[in-house]
């Protein structure tokens, strides 16, 4: 379905909604938020690039943010298809 490229990239648009919930919450530093999820701050790094993350610590992720799953796949499915629009609009417009 995905090709390698699409998934490489969809695992990065994972960790971006990551990032954005984190700094939504208020946490600018990375540290700071792991801390809070008692986790290794470079691990939590890993995440928001895109790194392989267990279901049972996406879910507790995204229960801090009062996230459900849905919601979330729903964000990771507007980044994407807003950074395609994008490209697409780069294309015409050249």
């Amino acid at each position: 379905m995905f090709s390698e490229r699409g998934k490489y990239h969809r695992r990065i648009l994972r960790g971006e909604v990551l990032r954005l919930l984190r700094k939504k919450a208020g946490f600018e530093k990375i540290y700071e938020f792991a801390k809070v999820l008692g986790i290794d701050q470079s691990q939590y790094t890993k995440y928001e690039n895109g790194g392989n993350i267990t279901i049972n610590k996406l879910d507790s992720i995204l229960d801090y943010h009062k996230v459900s799953p849905g919601q979330y796949g729903t964000m990771v499915d507007d980044l994407i298809l807003g950074k395609l629009k994008r490209e697409q609009e780069k294309k015409e417009n050249k």
